[in-house]
């Protein structure tokens, strides 16, 4: 692995390597060897896993750090996406470190109005977007019961509405470019019980997730 490849399995075996921090990203394929200046491609990400805390940068930013700097390794230009930007920064110090290539944007998934912003930023400094993985999540087990309507608003906002808007202002870019690659984190929460404890919102918002790759790969898998 070389060089940078247009394949969701290298973006697949990169999340591996980063555990699930990574909330969004999206990549331009191509570049030179690992560890030499990217001449082209971009990745967007977000890195704030435990999307409301406050908690210090090295307690949340870890694996999905890990992915970002590998993808520059790569030779990807990366967006770094974060709700914090000293966090975002952490991980931009290290792909410059190596010689790679990396923008920080600031921005809430909380409002849906900055999915269209993050992408004209990636658009507007490297030209495409070829590749967007949603992983975007606010963790949480909490049984039905105890599901406030405030938390069950958040988590389907981070978790499943925030995917679905980059998806949409993602996907003409795309088809402009002559195709792309769209990975969805889900979670086998999605798919069964965790327990008996109940995680309700995040089950739920998952499994949407599952349904929105379905209907947009049914739609415009064709266009490449």
């Amino acid at each position: 692995m070389g060089k940078f490849q247009r394949s969701v399995g290298l973006v697949v075996f990169a999340l591996a390597l980063g555990a699930a921090a990574l909330l969004w990203f999206a990549v331009a394929a191509g570049g030179p060897a690992a560890g030499a200046a990217p001449d082209h491609g971009v990745v967007f990400g977000i890195w704030n896993v435990f999307y409301n805390t406050d908690a210090p940068p090295s307690r949340v930013i870890v694996a999905a750090c890990a992915m970002a700097v590998l993808f520059a390794r790569e030779g990807a230009r990366v967006v770094l996406v974060d709700k914090f930007e000293e966090r975002a920064k952490e991980t931009l110090n290290m792909i410059e470190s190596e010689g790679g290539e990396a923008l920080i944007v600031t921005a809430d998934l909380s409002d849906l109005s900055e999915a269209s912003r993050i992408a004209q930023a990636a658009v507007s400094k490297y030209g495409t977007v070829d590749i967007l993985v949603n992983n975007a999540a606010i963790p949480s087990s909490t049984s039905l019961l105890d599901t406030s309507v405030e938390l069950l608003q958040s988590i389907l906002t981070v978790n499943l509405a925030a995917p679905f808007m980059l998806t949409k202002a993602v996907v003409p870019v795309m088809q402009a470019g002559g195709g792309g690659s769209i990975v969805n984190i889900s979670s086998i929460a999605a798919l069964r019980g965790q327990g008996g404890g109940g995680q309700t919102a995040y089950a739920s918002a998952k499994a949407g997730l599952e349904g929105l790759m379905n209907d947009v790969a049914d739609s415009y898998g064709k266009d490449g």
